[in-house]
């Protein structure tokens, strides 16, 4: 059986490497196409959120991606 821990996340305490880190973990676990088509934002533009090429990642961005992996979806 498995068990999904639901954390809802506060972005005003997360610094932007840690917003990084909650997209990486969402992108391993749907890949990167999936997660961008469902963000609506481009999958080259994730990428360069992914590997720290944009060190600035909106809230907007964070709040959906971790709300996807709350769901399953």
């Amino acid at each position: 059986m498995v068990y999904e821990i639901m954390v809802k996340i506060d972005l005003d305490r997360l610094d932007n490497e840690q917003k990084i880190r909650v997209l990486k973990k969402v992108v391993e676990k749907y890949k990167l196409s999936y997660v961008a088509q469902k963000l609506g934002i481009g999958r080259s533009t994730l990428y360069r959120y992914v590997v720290g090429k944009i060190r600035k990642v909106p809230d907007d961005i964070v709040s959906r991606a971790s709300s996807r992996n709350r769901k399953g979806r």
